[in-house]
């Protein structure tokens, strides 16, 4: 017997596959939303991962990449359910190491045969560790104050939204805010504008995100992100910052 978890989708073929995958001798989780399906997914630790995904709903993709990132649960397989010609889209790239992809509308019987397929490999996935761009061989010591820091994507519409620093390093930045406007997915270019306490002490920084983790108990997100392009003398501001 396998265990399978599905996250999102309608709850009518829900509920029908759900009665099929039993029959055949399988367990089945059901998740409604992204929040309980990552939570369902650490607690219950499936064996295979259906997830739907909604085009152009960011926490759809932000959470594919936190299940891939996940220590307890990127073993398993994922199969992601796209809307049709969703394979051509530029936003194919964000869901780059799925194990199945299974266009909408599609047939029941296409789902089961992907499952079956999946559930018959041998699991042979090593949990990946997350990068975490603050750690390592330090230059400078960790924070110890609060950082104010304005960010927004590169490229993408809004103003910049206002966030705090969990650790600096001139290697990377852990970042906490009440994402908004822009919701953060790893891999995207994040601009940052980090303010000290003296008025006009600012350094603009280019970072990439490395991790994104939403907090179960409130509204807030922490990004990890890795500096790029930075010269020697903005590594020399920080340096500064951090006193």
């Amino acid at each position: 017997m396998k265990k399978l978890l599905f996250v999102g989708g309608e709850r009518p073929f829900l509920s029908s596959i759900q009665k099929e995958l039993v029959r055949r001798g399988h367990e089945v989780v059901i998740a409604y939303d992204d929040e309980e399906g990552l939570e369902k997914a650490r607690s219950e630790h499936p064996d295979l991962i259906i997830l739907d995904i909604k085009k152009y709903v960011a926490a759809d993709y932000a959470l594919f990449k936190e299940l891939k990132l996940d220590e307890q649960v990127n073993h398993a397989p994922i199969v992601v359910c796209t809307p049709e010609s969703f394979r051509d889209d530029e936003d194919d790239s964000q869901l780059d190491g799925a194990d199945g992809y299974i266009e909408k509308p599609f047939d029941e019987s296409q789902l089961l045969a992907k499952i079956e397929v999946l559930l018959s490999e041998p699991s042979n996935k090593a949990p990946v560790k997350k990068e975490d761009p603050t750690d390592g061989k330090r230059k400078y010591p960790r924070l110890k104050k609060d950082v104010i820091i304005d960010f927004k994507m590169v490229n993408a519409p809004g103003e910049y939204q206002m966030g705090k620093s969990v650790d600096v390093s001139p290697e990377g930045i852990k970042l906490e805010a009440v994402c908004t406007d822009q919701i953060p997915v790893e891999g995207q270019f994040i601009e940052m504008v980090l303010k000290g306490d003296r008025p006009g002490e600012e350094i603009k920084v280019l970072g990439q995100i490395m991790w994104v983790q939403h907090m179960r108990f409130s509204f807030n997100t922490k990004i990890g992100i890795k500096l790029v392009f930075l010269s020697d003398g903005d590594a020399e501001k920080i340096k500064k910052l951090l006193k």
